[in-house]
């Protein structure tokens, strides 16, 4: 069991930055992606020498398809690293007492549950994007030893991060860090609600702005535009509501809350609606 001195709500209100836990967590996942997206293109430029033009953009498809499973590794991967800087993050900002010994299983499996179709709809939009690449290089007249290289090139790598690595990292991972916190909240006693906190800054989302501020039971569900959401960046949500979501929670204890306040909460009711 493990307990550190907090870091009050408010000083993350006014002050937002990616924690160092979950920092760290968005770096490893960046490398880790990263190397399977550096397989694919090398993959791709040898096998569209083989193939020849007409089959190009089959032959991108498929050796996307033939990578599934390390994208899908690489994500579920991500997500746990997620989870556990959430949890550590959790316990040095807002002093949890959290047993880092028992195995957050709940908050694993949540997250895992979305990584296929996480990794279905990047797979087809790997495939979509890169296919499109090849098309545009075909109208352009170029041969497929010009396109290989292309593929092979440092910068076109580096654009395949910046697509997917990038976006991945920073949807997949700061929702699953998020869900690591929930659960922290959950587990650590004395905690009762949790507060959805925006990120205001003039890049957030008019749906996030609106939920600023609402307080739920620690079991309850955030409303955000149309969506109940657990925590920011629940993977559970329409995309449209997470991807590169900077939102975050932060705990609520009794002494935070008034006496009819803490009773609507303890009733299951959202406060600050």
């Amino acid at each position: 069991m493990c307990t550190h001195t907090p870091t009050t709500a408010a000083d993350l209100v006014h002050k937002r930055r990616f924690p160092a836990e979950v920092e760290d967590a968005i770096e490893s996942f960046r490398r880790q992606f990263g190397g399977v997206l550096d397989d694919i293109r090398e993959d791709l430029g040898e096998r569209i020498v083989q193939a020849g033009p007409t089959d190009a953009e089959t032959v991108a498809e498929l050796v996307i398809a033939e990578h599934e499973d390390a994208v899908i590794a690489s994500l579920k991967e991500g997500g746990r690293e997620g989870v556990d800087a959430g949890r550590r993050m959790a316990s040095r900002r807002f002093g949890l007492d959290i047993d880092f010994e028992q195995e957050p299983t709940s908050a694993i499996e949540a997250v895992e549950d979305v990584v296929d179709s996480f990794a279905d709809d990047s797979l087809d939009e790997m495939a979509t994007r890169v296919g499109s690449d090849l098309e545009g290089w075909l109208e352009e007249g170029l041969g497929v030893d010009d396109i290989a290289d292309r593929i092979q090139s440092r910068d076109y790598g580096q654009q395949l991060q910046d697509r997917h690595a990038e976006t991945h990292a920073r949807t997949l991972v700061q929702g699953a860090s998020e869900r690591g916190n929930h659960e922290a909240m959950r587990e650590a006693p004395g905690v009762v609600g949790e507060r959805w906190n925006a990120t205001a800054d003039g890049r957030e989302r008019d749906t996030h702005a609106e939920a600023d501020g609402q307080i739920v039971p620690v079991d309850g569900t955030f409303i955000v535009g149309a969506e109940r959401l657990e925590h920011p960046g629940d993977p559970g949500a329409i995309i449209e509501e997470i991807a590169n979501c900077r939102c975050y929670a932060t705990p609520v204890f009794e002494d935070d809350l008034t006496q009819d306040e803490l009773a609507q909460l303890r009733a299951g009711q959202r406060l600050n609606v």
